[in-house]
């Protein structure tokens, strides 16, 4: 029986940049497809394995997937989102990135897979995150910002409240 060989549907470019100890890739695409046409840059990754070569999955911009974490199905990743560890985006709404917000103006990510959150240097579970807000802010403005932002992504996954793991 033959072997359906996979088309590529984008490469790994030489335009790289370090981030938190991982090398990431500016990918371009090889072929159009939905949205993307062929030719067009996209967002960073640290290698193939990232980025299903299958359906319509596409990092856009400044995003940046690494790790473990895959993007797949016809999810697309953009502007400031950071996907790592063992997160897995099939559709778009598997992740929720806001900003900026909190003491850095910064970018926070969500992934809904592993329920984790990455910001900055932290990356871990929003229950770890949680802790570590009320650490770091106490009551704050901050911390207010924060734990409404978390109570709101809990809420929109339909999480009963049990602190995830």
């Amino acid at each position: 029986m033959d072997r359906i060989e996979q088309v590529k549907k984008y490469e790994l470019t030489t335009e790289s940049k370090d981030y938190f100890g991982h090398k990431l890739f500016r990918i371009r695409a090889l072929i159009s497809f939905k949205f993307v046409a062929k030719g067009e840059l996209g967002g960073f990754v640290e290698s193939e394995k990232n980025v299903s070569h299958s359906g319509n999955a596409w990092v856009y911009g400044n995003a940046r997937v690494y790790g473990n974490a895959q993007v797949c199905g016809d999810a697309q990743v953009s502007g400031d989102a950071w996907v790592c560890g063992n997160a897995k985006i099939k559709i778009s709404t598997d992740y929720f990135t806001v900003g900026p917000i909190g003491s850095r103006s910064g970018f926070i990510t969500f992934t809904k897979s592993n329920m984790s959150a990455v910001t900055g240097c932290f990356y871990g579970t929003i229950a770890k995150f949680t802790a570590a807000v009320k650490k770091t802010h106490g009551t704050n403005e901050h911390a207010k910002n924060y734990l409404a932002l978390v109570k709101m992504v809990k809420s929109m996954w339909k999480q009963d409240g049990k602190a995830a793991k």
